[in-house]
């Protein structure tokens, strides 16, 4: 019979809030320019993929004490928190790489996706909602793009795939977007695909 180890227990114990919590300090660390878009992405990816409370800490060991003390308390429904966004375009570009938009990562109204050969996902799950409809524009070719949403999040696709596919999860809850907060996609891919879903 194997003997359970303690330590690795403790280690697993809380993990979900101490995931969150990991990913609020490095959103507020973004929002501050303390982190680079690059290194934001790079940390949030991990902290989604750690098995335990020591993985997570050692991602923000390096933060500025007080943007290391946010609030320990669960994070608030997603679609209860709003945000202010700017009117510009927020730039997406890709040329054969792969990105992922997690966290805090919306900054625009208007976000315009121009890639070529690449993989680009935009999460909005641990998103602090705007009150406004956000709009994706995507230009893609030879290239994957995926909009992950909470259930609760509308979204209207308008893509045009040339050569390429549209796919909408079950789950997405789709329709005419007259009011916010929403997601409308809009644009054209060619030779590629575009996949909304909901996880």
């Amino acid at each position: 019979m194997t003997v359970p180890d303690p330590q690795k227990r403790r280690g697993v114990v809380g993990l979900p809030a101490q995931r969150e919590r990991t990913v609020k300090i490095l959103s507020e660390c973004f929002a501050r320019d303390v982190l680079e878009m690059e290194e934001f992405e790079r940390r949030v990816s991990l902290a989604h993929q750690a098995r335990s409370v020591q993985e997570l800490a050692q991602l923000i060991d390096d933060i500025p004490g007080e943007l290391a003390e946010a609030p320990r308390e669960a994070p608030e429904p997603a679609v209860a928190r709003r945000i202010v966004l700017r009117e510009d375009e927020q730039p997406v570009y890709g040329i054969m790489m792969s990105r992922k938009c997690r966290g805090q990562w919306l900054k625009s109204r208007t976000v315009s996706t121009r890639t070529l050969m690449s993989s680009v996902e935009f999460d909005f799950r641990d998103l602090e909602l705007p009150s406004e409809i956000v709009e994706i524009n995507v230009l893609a070719l030879m290239s994957s793009i995926t909009i992950t949403v909470p259930e609760s999040l509308p979204v209207q696709l308008e893509v045009v795939p040339i050569l390429g596919e549209v796919e909408e999860g079950k789950r997405v809850k789709t329709g005419v977007l007259r009011g916010g907060p929403g997601v409308r996609i809009t644009g054209f891919i060619m030779m590629g695909d575009v996949k909304v879903r909901t996880r």
